[in-house]
């Protein structure tokens, strides 16, 4: 957030294309830090998998080349903003920029904004089941994960069968009034 804060008036002083250039590196370096707390949260779980020492995910090597690999991911989704179409528009004191996008690119903008968030939330939802899964075996030796589908299962299906119940008596009721 500060190099964010401390940078957007040295691009925007540039006009509209600085502006363009500081919407698509703060997207870019967004997509870099998600992908980086994946990583993290991914090499941790599977080195608290795994009970040999021999198995480590924190070599400097595999780091690099990861790192470079997420690097490239950002480049690639901040430059696509380039191809698509909207004009940045500045206002007097040069504090704040309006893009406006055109609708054949609105939707595409829309999708890259809200896949990476959506795609770590649910990342980070399935390693927080994981690793309550494991532990809940290692601590009372079941696995959690078919109870909670069992769970919840049944749940939607008393939730299911007791609109259907209401319904179909709404009906009945009505019906009586009828005759």
């Amino acid at each position: 957030m500060l190099p964010s804060l401390i940078w957007q008036p040295f691009f925007y002083n540039l006009g509209p294309t600085g502006a363009r250039i500081y919407f698509m590196l703060a997207f870019g370096c967004e997509l870099l830090v998600i992908i980086c707390e994946a990583y993290i949260a991914a090499t941790r779980y599977l080195t608290f998998i795994r009970s040999s020492l021999s198995t480590n995910y924190w070599e400097i090597r595999k780091i690099n080349q990861w790192l470079l690999v997420m690097v490239v991911i950002s480049a690639a989704y901040a430059s696509v903003y380039f191809l698509s179409d909207f004009v940045t528009s500045l206002d007097a004191e040069k504090t704040s920029a309006r893009f406006l996008f055109s609708k054949s690119s609105l939707d595409w903008v829309t999708v890259s904004i809200f896949v990476p968030f959506i795609v770590a939330t649910g990342a980070f939802l399935s390693l927080l089941v994981r690793i309550a899964n494991h532990i809940s075996y290692r601590a009372g030796g079941y696995d959690l994960i078919p109870y909670t589908v069992y769970f919840l299962l049944t749940r939607v299906g008393q939730g299911k069968c007791l609109s259907l119940l209401e319904k179909e008596s709404h009906r009945i009721y009505a019906s009586d009034d009828d005759y």
